[in-house]
């Protein structure tokens, strides 16, 4: 898919999730790394309380970005003599995402990987899955739902006794 496909309005989403991207992600050829740019004090704490997730499609158009030019930052457009990092199939699947891959050598180190999220994106190397195409909430409701259903019954019957209890305590 081309620029020239898109509407208006998916050129100004693009524009902006690329635009977040790069507040907070570097590209480092000579390691062959995308990662998290360096944070202060006060921005590791907020991360641990209030993270701030990016999509893998917010990475996949930023480093568009970054290899085209787009940004007119001095350090960005001198890209162009490494490998794309990442691959799409631009095929998507009714009900399943758009799928990516890592190529080229390229990595992102696992304490970054928690950042990204609606993947899927997997590492070509060994076909490890780096971000799952489901939220951390899908995922355990995905647990959930299968359990038995007595074990669902119970948990539903502690955490409303929970909820009762942390509300008269409160009232106290």
């Amino acid at each position: 898919m081309t620029s020239s496909d898109l509407t208006p309005e998916q050129l100004a989403k693009i524009e902006r999730v690329s635009n977040a991207f790069d507040e907070d992600w570097i590209l480092d050829p000579l390691k062959r790394q995308i990662r998290r740019k360096e944070r202060s004090l006060i921005r590791n704490i907020r991360d641990l309380v209030w993270p701030r997730h990016h999509t893998v499609f917010a990475m996949y158009w930023w480093l568009k970005y970054l290899y085209l030019g787009r940004f007119g930052k001095a350090e960005h457009g001198n890209y162009l003599g490494y490998t794309f990092p990442l691959k799409h199939d631009n095929t998507p699947i009714p009900g399943y995402p758009m799928k990516y891959e890592l190529v080229g050598n390229w990595k992102i180190p696992k304490h970054d990987l928690r950042f990204l999220t609606h993947g899927p994106l997997i590492n070509k190397d060994d076909g490890e899955i780096l971000v799952s195409d489901k939220t951390k909430w899908k995922r355990l409701m995905d647990k959930l739902s299968t359990l038995s259903q007595p074990v669902k019954i119970i948990l539903w019957i502690m955490g409303a006794i929970l909820t009762v209890v942390s509300f008269f305590g409160l009232m106290l």
